[in-house]
């Protein structure tokens, strides 16, 4: 990451060993910095000093020998300066801090955007308006919602023109996005909705309570799924409700065909004539899904990394969906989209009559596992609720 000025929210610390000082150093240097080249006293008024460069932190923070409370750090560009906002002067805390991006895939997938902030075109085909829109409605009035992975913003920004009443919190963690997504948030003029940067995957306490989560496109991003639907479970309040969309396995065969060509042939994401190549080598059908009528040439590339060069794209069936969320707490309302159309009932299929009355007995779902034999969609949208 090249920005000097950086400020992040820490996770909490799962067990008081993880944050002690090593050995003797902890007894003599009650406030210590752990995990930098050297560790320092605290100095005063919430000031660290210490050498080395220490960009791109975040920190969990214990005081004394029990709580454990969060810490927003500031970086100001000066390798020798930390600042710590939040903890008391007096003695008795440690601090320790890991890198924000804290394992190799979350960085990778950071870095695709850091390059190429997704979406610079459109607003994923107003998938507010055509989906979005008419859950909203369905689960009630909203006073809060937090879009888990916004992006650019294309959809935040059509949330909160929709919902002006609605406060709107969206985070993502890549700094291009954000300042693309401040950039239409100005230049609209919306009031009630802000970004962040933040790690999906932190702890995020400050993130409760909302009664609408959105997440587009980010789960199947995530170097913890599991972990990941367990902070969507923990940012909705009981009784509300999260949409997300993700990868279908099914639809994406073309897809892994391309990839493994490309491989063969070596056209990598660097490769100077990559857009070209691709073009030309993708059947038509789905080179038309990567290369939008109108887009321009730097948009072309966005959408291509995003598509074929991804470093980490997951996708699911069906039944490993309703395992995922239903082993992290939640119901599965339903289906609601598939392929850009509405997910159909077992009487909208083009099924013979008998097919269709042994599908309308079976459970839930059996039936979308049937219907997504059928579809063979490329990706889900799918609304669940955290039991009241």
């Amino acid at each position: 990451m090249s920005a000097t000025k950086r400020m992040f929210t820490a996770g909490i610390a799962a067990a008081a060993a993880v944050l002690a000082a090593p050995g003797a150093a902890a007894a003599a240097t009650p406030d210590a910095l752990i995990g930098f080249p050297s560790e320092s006293a605290h100095s005063g008024d919430g000031v660290f000093n210490t050498t080395g460069k220490n960009q791109n932190r975040k920190a969990s923070a214990k005081r004394g020998n029990s709580r454990v409370f969060d810490v927003t750090v500031e970086n100001d560009g000066d390798p020798g300066r930390i600042d710590i906002k939040g903890c008391a002067s007096s003695p008795g805390f440690r601090v320790r801090y890991t890198s924000i991006e804290n394992d190799d895939i979350t960085a990778s997938v950071v870095d695709l955007y850091q390059q190429y902030p997704y979406p610079t075109y459109g607003n994923h085909s107003d998938y507010f308006e055509t989906f979005l829109q008419q859950v909203m409605e369905e689960v009630g009035p909203l006073s809060s919602l937090l879009e888990a992975g916004c992006g650019t913003g294309c959809v935040t920004v059509d949330l909160a023109t929709a919902m002006p009443a609605t406060k709107i919190v969206a985070f993502d963690l890549s700094e291009p996005s954000l300042a693309y997504a401040r950039g239409l948030i100005q230049q609209r003029e919306i009031t009630n909705a802000h970004v962040e940067r933040r790690n999906f995957l932190d702890g995020n306490e400050d993130l409760r309570g909302f009664d609408f989560v959105y997440c587009h496109g980010v789960l199947q991003t995530l170097s913890d799924t599991a972990l990941g639907v367990r902070r969507l479970f923990e940012f909705v309040r009981p009784g509300g409700h999260v949409y997300v969309w993700t990868y279908s396995t099914l639809g994406r065969r073309e897809l892994q065909d391309l990839r493994e060509a490309l491989r063969i042939l070596g056209i990598g994401p660097d490769h100077p004539d990559r857009l070209e190549l691709v073009r030309t080598l993708a059947p038509p059908h789905f080179a038309r899904k990567v290369y939008r009528e109108n887009m321009s040439a730097d948009e072309s590339l966005i959408h291509l990394h995003d598509v074929v060069y991804h470093p980490h794209d997951l996708d699911f069936r069906v039944a490993q969906l309703y395992d995922l969320f239903e082993g992290g707490g939640f119901d599965v309302v339903r289906l609601v989209e598939a392929n850009g159309e509405l997910w159909p009932s077992v009487e909208e299929m083009p099924w013979s009559r008998e097919i269709k009355d042994l599908a309308a007995g079976l459970p839930q779902r059996q039936r979308d596992a049937l219907i997504e034999l059928t579809l063979k969609p490329a990706g889900f949208g799918v609304l669940l609720r955290r039991p009241s």
